[in-house]
């Protein structure tokens, strides 16, 4: 399920990166976009880095389907988020290119 718009997708294909770890990091873009995180990756600087963080943000992407379907290390885990940092901190509104979610499902 590709979820990333354009803009993003044209920043990853621009950076000299192998097959693997462009599949990689847009699995975890995509995850990143589904979970609503990009704004936390984005601005993400803790003294842990991405590997050893607490955050509950971290265990939600390194639990997502996408992610583990890559089978990361821990250090190929930190260095594609890394990667997905550096694309949305070089992208100016990007925000606006990614479609809101969808509405939650009703009950009724």
């Amino acid at each position: 399920m590709l979820v990333i718009p354009d803009l993003i997708k044209n920043a990853i294909d621009s950076r000299d990166l192998s097959d693997h770890t462009r599949k990689m990091v847009i699995n975890m873009m995509n995850a990143i976009i589904l979970l609503e995180l990009n704004n936390y990756v984005k601005n993400f600087n803790e003294d842990d880095g991405f590997m050893f963080s607490p955050n509950n943000n971290i265990q939600l992407l390194g639990n997502h389907p996408l992610v583990i379907e890559d089978s990361h290390s821990g250090a190929s885990f930190a260095i594609t988020l890394r990667i997905c940092q550096a694309v949305l901190k070089s992208l100016e509104n990007y925000e606006s290119a990614i479609p809101p979610p969808p509405p939650p499902p009703s009950n009724t």
